[in-house]
Formats: structure tokens, sequence, C-alpha cells
């Protein structure tokens, strides 16, 4: 079910009405916002910025994180009817105002048919949540009209979950991109386990139902047009400003805004993460045993050679 709403009626009937039609997916702009409210670059990363919370031109961020955090939990709200403030519901107003984009919350198999069309990758943990991205017709004619001469393919993004409140309003900006060995754009992967390297865990709205703090990765949609770098044979290899030289594998650069758009947000809660490395540990417990055993002998040897007893007595005795 697609998220995007007219937000005429302003009750808090109105918005819960809004919240109740996909709460999943309002959960995550509320926290999105939050994220990058809280972060200590929010006027970077806080585009476009609530207007009710500029006076005289000045940002009252403080009072904005302050306000997001009081506002209840999406059960709370929706199920409990929790009575909203004044400022909780300016907030919900603003971020769940329509726009030329919209979120829908997808079943988890969403990532299967993902995997097939990014293809292999050698991270094997599979996400908790999918959302995806559903553009407005006239936000998507432009990029539409580019596929059709050009085809697309699709790629991973990997970034930090305070940066999509900014990427999902303005897209993804290649000038933005601190990463610029292989030229300035924005940096790609075919290898989901690449981009998770870009991906560290980051805090959220602390009453989110997401168990947080959560990693996220774009999963986008990129027109298949001879000026993006890759290392596939006859493709352009690297940019004008490379320093790095050419494009490793399994890398895409984009140098032209307008060539590439989210289309699905894979959400990772770390709590999971742990849950995984813990549940590796107990499956592996006899390889585990081995390598200790085999570095308790490595031990043993060192301790009764020959060079360490004349290194004990000279240093130690």
């Amino acid at each position: 079910q697609t998220l995007n709403f007219n937000m005429s009626n302003k009750s808090s009937d109105g918005i819960i009405s809004i919240l109740d039609k996909d709460p999943a997916s309002s959960d995550f702009l509320i926290s999105i916002l939050w994220a990058a409210a809280a972060n200590y670059k929010h006027d970077t990363l806080l585009k476009p910025f609530p207007p009710n919370y500029v006076k005289d031109q000045h940002k009252d961020v403080n009072l904005l994180v302050k306000d997001i955090s009081s506002i209840p939990s999406i059960s709370d709200i929706v199920q409990r009817r929790k009575p909203l403030n004044a400022s909780s519901r300016d907030v919900l107003e603003w971020t769940l105002r329509e726009r030329r984009w919209s979120l829908s919350y997808q079943p988890i198999s969403t990532f299967n048919l993902i995997q097939s069309l990014t293809g292999n990758s050698s991270y094997k943990m599979k996400p908790q949540h999918v959302l995806e991205v559903v553009y407005s017709e006239d936000a998507a004619k432009k990029f539409e009209q580019l596929e059709s001469l050009h085809g697309k393919i699709h790629a991973y993004h990997g970034t930090r979950v305070e940066n999509l409140h900014s990427i999902l309003h303005s897209g993804l900006l290649g000038h933005m991109n601190k990463t610029s060995l292989f030229g300035e754009g924005t940096y790609l992967s075919s290898d989901l386990a690449v981009a998770m390297n870009f991906s560290p865990s980051g805090n959220i709205w602390p009453n989110s139902s997401l168990s947080y703090p959560i990693s996220t990765v774009a999963v986008c949609e990129v027109i298949n047009h001879p000026d993006v770098c890759c290392s596939v044979p006859g493709r352009e290899h690297t940019t004008g400003s490379s320093e790095g030289g050419a494009v490793p594998d399994k890398y895409y650069v984009v140098t032209n805004n307008d060539h590439v758009r989210v289309k699905q947000i894979l959400i990772f809660e770390t709590s999971s993460r742990n849950r995984t490395r813990k549940n590796w540990l107990i499956q592996n417990k006899f390889l585990l045993s081995v390598i200790a055993y085999c570095v308790l002998l490595i031990l043993i040897g060192v301790w009764r050679s020959q060079y360490f007893s004349q290194l004990y007595r000279k240093y130690l005795n």
C-alpha cells in the first residue's frame, strides 16, 4: 500500500487515518527526519527543513528534535488513541505531506527479486524490512525517457541513515559524496557486501518500532548510459577526476544525477545482525574448538622452545 497523503484534514483523526494506511513507512519517515535533525551535520542533512521551525532566519533544530522525540509511537497513536499535542500534529503533518514520491512497505520476499536484478552477493544476511519508493508520473517522466533509450541496471548504495531524509527528497547528488578516489559522482556496487561497508549503524527516532540502531542500503536504478563508469569491457573505466585509476570490479560511478534514482530501501536491524553473529558462533563450535586447540599447541610449542627459554632467563628470571 502506497504512502502518499493529502493533508487537507489537519485533525488528529485525519493523522490517525494516514498512519494506519502504512504504519511502517510512516515510522521510517519520522525516524529519518529525527536522525537528520539529531546529527551534528544537520545544516547539510536537513534539506528540506520544516518551515514551522524557522523564525527570523534561525532554524531551531533543538526544538525540532525535542518535538519529534515527543511524538508517541505509531501503535500508541493508532491503536491506543494516545492524544497528540499541537507540536506533534505539526511535525506529523509536515513529514507525511503529499509529495512527488511516496513509500510503500514491501514483503521481505521482494529482496529475492532485488538479488536477481543485481546479481549474486557475497553478503548473505537478509534485511528485516524493504521499502519501495514510488514516484509520481511527473517525477518519473525524465528517468523513464532515459531508460527507454539506454535501459537500466540495478545496484546498491550504502549510506548512513541520517542521509536518507535529503536523499529521498532531493535524490542522489554526486557532489555530496565524500568518496572521490575514482572521481566525483555517486558510488554504487552490484555486491551488497560492498555497499554494507558504507552503511554503519545509526540511531533513529526513540519511539520507532524498529530495533535500532539500524543500517540502511538504497537499491538504485541506474541508466545504462555510456557515461556510467564501471569495469565492464567496452565501457568507460575512469572518470575525468579519478585519482585512483580505473573503477574496481563490482563498482559503478554515476556522474550525472539524472542517471540514478532510489527504488528500494533495505533496513537492517542491528540486533538481528548481532543474533546472526551469535548463531554463527553456535553453528561453528567445532571449528572454533579446533582453532583454539591449534592456538594452544602453538603456545605450548613456543613456551618449550629453546629460544623462548633463553629470553625468559634473560629478561624475567
